[in-house]
Formats: structure tokens, C-alpha cells, sequence
């Protein structure tokens, strides 16, 4: 999936979580996981942006009070294969997180991931591992 489709998707999910009116239930948007480049070969770096990064949801009065997520751990995916990256805890206004790292040298051409576990499950999300050279 290339990087425009990839925002686009963001996108549409952000706004399907927003807003509640006329008798609809607003919902919290989960956890969100974009990456730059979306596909490289072993070696290359690649930043992954993490938004909504908190437990719980105040999306009406009463609700539960939204704290963030610390230190949830971030993995690279691939086959039966899964590489720690490292950890990422949410923070501002959008519960955000950077994590920066390199396309695993063990990895190998095709599909992979990058996944973000967190209590209510992972994350998964697309990434291509391309040939080296």
C-alpha cells in the first residue's frame, strides 16, 4: 500500500471515530501506527509515528479518564519471525510517539510488520521488504 493510500486510510479511520450527534455513540479512535518509508530493503531506516497512544476513553461525560500508554513494545514482523524494536509511550495532545530503526538485516523480500502490543491487543501494520542493491 503506498503512502498516500496508507494517509488516506488514516484518514477516513480517524473521522469514522470522531463526532457523536442525533442520537450516535461516539467511539475513541485506538491506536494508530504510520510509517515513512512503507517499503526498503534490509538496512533501511524507517520512522514509525504512533497516535493514540492512551488507555481509556472520555468521549462523554463520565467517562473513563484517558491516561497514556507507557512503554508499549514495538516489534518487527515477518513470517514467524518477530524482532524487538523497542518500547514507545504516548504523549500531547494526540497521546503520540516517535520510534526511528532499521529494516532488520534477517529479514527477506515480501511482506512485513510492524506491531504495536498494547492491553486490548496488536496492532499490525504493512510493511515491504524489498530486495537488497
Amino acid at each position: 500500500m503506498g503512502g498516500r493510500a496508507l494517509g488516506a486510510g488514516l484518514v477516513a479511520l480517524l473521522l469514522a471515530g470522531c463526532g457523536a450527534g442525533g442520537g450516535a455513540v461516539a467511539a475513541c479512535v485506538g491506536p494508530q501506527v504510520t510509517l515513512s518509508p512503507t517499503e526498503g530493503p534490509p538496512g533501511t531506516p524507517v520512522t514509525a509515528e504512533f497516535e493514540w497512544l492512551r488507555e481509556g476513553c472520555n468521549d462523554y461525560p463520565g467517562a473513563d479518564e484517558e491516561t497514556a500508554m507507557v512503554d508499549v513494545p514495538v516489534s518487527f514482523v515477518q513470517g514467524g519471525v518477530e524482532v524487538p524494536l523497542g518500547t514507545v509511550t504516548g504523549r500531547g495532545e494526540r497521546w503520540s510517539a516517535t520510534l526511528q530503526f532499521t529494516v532488520p538485516d534477517e529479514s527477506r523480500p515480501g511482506g512485513a510488520g510492524i506491531r504495536l502490543h498494547h492491553a486490548d491487543g496488536a496492532v499490525p501494520t504493512g510493511f515491504t521488504v524489498l530486495p537488497p542493491g
